[in-house]
């Protein structure tokens, strides 16, 4: 009889991975917007959120130890940060506590590798939109149109005919 076919290999097992470092940021359910899906701009190009009063942003340049958990070069809102280290009211803990745990949590990177920006409770307001410029002039009334020429006179009466 031949032989019996050989078994199925079985899958390798499953490495646990290893435990998230501390402090972790918020995870990207909580940011204000998505990882671009396109390549960002290089840096220095990008515009910086000036708004809404009360928040604090952060950009990473790279975080080795959590590669895929936020797009580089993109601006996203440190809503956990404001809401757990006062970074919404605090210049301080927005700009460098929350700086150094991002750097952290990204591999222990270079605080270079991690930009963040403030805007206060007291940023001034934008500026508001330009006020429209005045209407145009109204167009003058149109002139009246000129008045039908007279009627033409009626034609004279048929003379009678003459008498036969």
């Amino acid at each position: 009889p031949p032989p019996p076919p050989p078994p199925s290999p079985s899958p390798p097992p499953l490495s646990p991975s290893p435990p998230p470092p501390s402090p972790s940021p918020p995870p990207p359910s909580l940011l204000s917007s998505p990882p671009s899906p396109s390549p960002p701009p290089p840096l220095g190009t990008l515009p910086i959120p000036l708004s809404p009063p009360g928040s604090c942003y952060f950009l990473l340049t790279t975080c080795p130890a959590n590669p895929t958990v936020y797009a580089l070069n993109t601006w996203y809102r440190d809503f956990w940060g404001e809401a757990n280290r006062q970074a919404a009211v605090n210049e301080n803990a927005c700009e460098q506590v929350r700086r150094q745990d991002f750097a952290n949590w990204c591999g222990g990177v270079p605080l270079f590798s991690v930009t963040m920006h403030f805007n206060s409770l007291s940023s001034p307001p934008p500026p508001p939109p330009p006020s429209p410029s005045p209407p145009p002039p109204s167009p003058s009334p149109p002139s009246p149109a000129p008045s039908p020429p007279p009627p033409l006179p009626s034609p004279p009466p048929p003379s009678p005919s003459p008498p036969p």
